[in-house]
């Protein structure tokens, strides 16, 4: 009897162990640079994709990808830091491939611009993502029209 004991204590703990080691997805790292300077992390991101809408907390700088989300060929992102709403459309699924976003925004002009910013746009109410993997090379993607002050 006790030999059954144990051995279901055995089987019950390794379930939990397997159960909490699992991550059904994996996280990504947000950075958020505004001047060149880092900012502190949002609390949370919110994903729209179709009718789907998931609030993803942010832990210790990184967020995880709903599945609903990941099916999806586009999506938008949205987040509110101090000072600024973030609402970025039409990102391509293919930004979930990798690991690390730096979101990056500027009050007058971009620091080491990777491309030329259009002339006479309001750069305070652009941004841009760096999507970088350490498995390819990092691409920039700009966005205008996705920053507002917040109010």
């Amino acid at each position: 009897m006790r030999a059954n004991r144990c051995a279901l204590a055995t089987v019950a703990l390794t379930v939990l162990v397997a159960a909490s080691t699992a991550s059904p997805e994996k996280a990504i790292l947000l950075v958020v640079k505004l001047n060149g300077k880092v900012q502190p992390d949002p609390s949370k991101v919110t994903f729209e994709a179709g009718q789907e809408t998931a609030d993803v907390p942010i832990v210790e700088g990184r967020f995880e990808v709903p599945a609903q989300i990941r099916s999806a060929k586009a999506f938008r992102f949205t987040a509110v830091l101090p000072g600024n709403d973030i609402d970025i459309r039409d990102v391509a699924a293919s930004a979930l491939d990798v690991r690390q976003w730096t979101l990056l925004m500027a009050d007058r002009r971009y620091e080491d611009e990777p491309f030329a910013v259009p002339k006479h746009t309001d750069i305070r109410s652009t941004c841009m993502l760096f999507f970088d993997s350490p498995n390819r090379e990092g691409t920039f993607t700009f966005f205008s029209q996705c920053r507002t002050k917040h109010q």
